[in-house]
């Protein structure tokens, strides 16, 4: 949550020169679904499928409230990825798999993304943050590159519940162009070319696809090294905070807190907010009974 945060903050100050770092409403939307998902804390549940379910009526019904009232106030939802990064963050103890997961991700990513590219994506950040958030200590470059390609394997088919039918059934040409943007990020990362370059030829950063790409490359040119990564992600044209927060999730679940810059979070707006519902993430979890 706070690497996201610091990313996003980041990704404001590249995006407004000479301005301070400053959350957006990516981090916003953020903290309010992990709120809701606090919220739920001590439902009791009978099954994985039902902790599920029950888990996106309850969130649907708090932050499909929010988002109404949030829009009337003028707020257009932007990162789609801050929208579903905490569901990936809580002990997974009860839910089945990084499938249940993934698949959990990409419904609660169509309450306020209805593109197929949107939730596709948060589908394929989920299944890869999941991946991230059970691991101990240092993530290693060689296994973020085999949960990308672990991913890339089973996205499409991935169920759409609302239709009944799987990812490649029924988007087949989005799924083609998702598999590409990130093979293409990868295979750069390996490369020597400038990262304007390689930045270049992943996209500009105006579809979730492409900054779901750019921060995976940003992570892998970078590994081991927050700032770089954030940084790294924020050079395009596109939407920089959410290229910023998403690289920034990922980033900092790789390298851990210690490796975001203080000077990004001195001082952040819902600091101590954000690192509230990061502590109480960390000791969520759903018994079934």
């Amino acid at each position: 949550m706070l690497g996201g945060a610091a990313g996003d903050a980041f990704g404001y100050m590249a995006s407004e020169p000479g301005s301070k770092p400053q959350i957006t409403c990516a981090t916003e939307t953020a903290l309010h679904i992990a709120e809701s998902l606090i919220s739920f804390d001590g439902h009791p549940v009978r099954s994985a499928v039902e902790t599920a379910h029950k888990i996106i009526v309850h969130i649907k019904d708090i932050h499909g409230e929010w988002l109404e009232t949030a829009r009337k106030n003028g707020y257009r939802p932007r990162c789609v990825f801050t929208t579903v990064a905490p569901v990936t963050l809580f002990d997974h103890e009860g839910l089945v798999d990084a499938i249940q997961i993934a698949t959990f991700g990409g419904q609660i990513a169509k309450i306020s993304h209805s593109l197929p590219d949107c939730f596709m994506s948060a589908t394929l950040f989920s299944f890869i943050m999941y991946h991230l958030a059970d691991e101990t200590g240092t993530v290693s470059r060689q296994r973020l590159k085999t949960v990308i390609n672990e991913g890339q394997k089973i996205l499409p088919h991935f169920l759409d519940y609302d239709l009944e039918k799987t990812y490649s059934e029924i988007y087949p040409e989005q799924v083609a162009g998702m598999l590409k943007s990130i093979d293409t990020a990868v295979k750069l990362s390996e490369t020597d070319i400038t990262e304007d370059e390689a930045l270049a030829g992943i996209g500009d950063g105006t579809t979730a696809g492409q900054i779901l790409a750019i921060a995976l490359y940003s992570c892998l040119k970078h590994h081991g090294k927050f700032a770089e990564a954030v940084s790294c992600a924020t050079r395009i044209s596109g939407d920089r905070c959410c290229a910023g927060a998403v690289t920034g999730n990922i980033a900092g679940l790789l390298n851990g807190r210690k490796s975001i810059p203080e000077e990004w979070t001195a001082g952040m707006d819902s600091l101590e907010r954000i690192l509230k519902v990061s502590e109480n993430l960390s000791t969520l979890s759903f018994q079934i009974v």
